[in-house]
């Protein structure tokens, strides 16, 4: 669940000529917005989650519904427990 979600996520971006990422097509509905901010997740937090191997209460809903920080630490710090 965690791994498609976080395919999504990507797939709503694009990078643009300055390596910035940006939407593809701006979403909607409220569950792509939301989905979206994965792709900003701390790198170790992704890989973590492709690995298989997220911390337990690393859950898509927690992800979804949690305001997430700008800063990677801090991801790390609110998700890594």
């Amino acid at each position: 669940m965690l791994i498609k979600a976080l395919r999504a996520a990507h797939a709503l971006l694009q990078p643009s000529a300055d390596g910035v990422p940006h939407l593809v097509d701006a979403p909607i509905a409220a569950y792509p917005r939301r989905l979206v901010r994965l792709a900003f997740l701390a790198p170790e937090l992704q890989a973590a989650i492709l690995d298989g191997r997220q911390p337990a209460g690393l859950t898509l809903d927690r992800l979804i519904r949690t305001p997430l920080a700008c800063s990677w630490d801090a991801q790390m710090a609110a998700f890594a427990a």
